[in-house]
């Protein structure tokens, strides 16, 4: 019997939400802007950390915000996404705690984009602000019990 790469990870486990906005202007480049979302249980808030294309230079302009409301993030992602299509896609991200030196950066979230990490998702389709909200409770609701350092700090780089 084989077992899954990460199994000895699953109780250090992060549910992170990526929204992919679709690019209809451009076929070379599918993806116009992608973002992760995460629910921080100790701090009571999403923090958020995405790209969105430079057009002029072809490269990828970071962002990184945290919200306290499940409605104003909904708010700030439908305004981002526009009338775009998206793909909406959940990942169960074992490496999360793997170590001390916890990284949530973009980079980081966009390294472990991997079918194997990918629970489940929904490509090129209109979502209504009601349904991003559907999401993003989802995410509150389902956290890991180890969302915070040994000396009980917020490890993230969004304080």
């Amino acid at each position: 019997m084989s077992t899954y790469p990460d199994s000895e990870l699953q109780m250090d486990t992060k549910f992170v939400l990526c929204i992919e906005k679709k690019n209809m202007y451009n076929e070379k480049t599918p993806i116009d802007s992608r973002m992760f979302i995460y629910w921080r249980e100790n701090a009571h808030r999403y923090v958020v950390v995405g790209r969105q294309q430079d057009k002029e230079r072809l490269q990828h302009a970071p962002f990184a915000i945290n919200c306290d409301s499940t409605r104003d993030l909904a708010e700030i992602i439908q305004f981002i996404i526009g009338k775009n299509k998206i793909n909406v896609i959940l990942y169960n991200i074992n490496k999360y705690y793997d170590t001390k030196e916890i990284d949530t950066t973009y980079e980081f979230f966009e390294s472990q984009v991997h079918n194997k990490y990918k629970i489940s998702g929904y490509n090129d389709f209109y979502c209504k602000r009601k349904q991003l909200s559907k999401y993003l409770r989802m995410l509150k609701k389902t956290y890991s019990y180890y969302d915070t350092d040994d000396d009980g700090t917020d490890e993230s780089p969004l304080k």
